[in-house]
């Protein structure tokens, strides 16, 4: 939506689930499929949003971001992946 941020999404397996954490948000779903996933926290995001905007008039209000060990694993996946290499990658769950 216009003038809402950009919300970074860490997506990793946690057993048998598939996790999406906000980053920008304390925000966060879980599925047994990526695809489930993706609908789920989609769903999740725009559940807060409304939320946000009827009790505080402004997305996502009063909803701090994640706990720092997600910050250090998206930290993480992206030295990985944005390293020194003459080839790209991504990370498959």
């Amino acid at each position: 939506m216009k003038n809402e941020p950009n919300i970074r999404i860490l997506v990793f397996k946690d057993g048998d689930m598939y996790v999406a954490q906000c980053l920008e948000f304390d925000i966060a779903a879980c599925a047994d499929t990526l695809d489930q996933l993706r609908g789920d926290i989609v769903g999740t995001i725009d559940a807060y949003r409304s939320e946000s905007l009827a009790l505080h008039g402004a997305a996502f209000q009063g909803i701090g971001p994640a706990p720092a060990e997600f910050h250090d694993m998206w930290d993480e996946k992206n030295k990985f992946e944005h390293g020194a290499n003459d080839f790209d990658m991504a990370l498959a769950a």
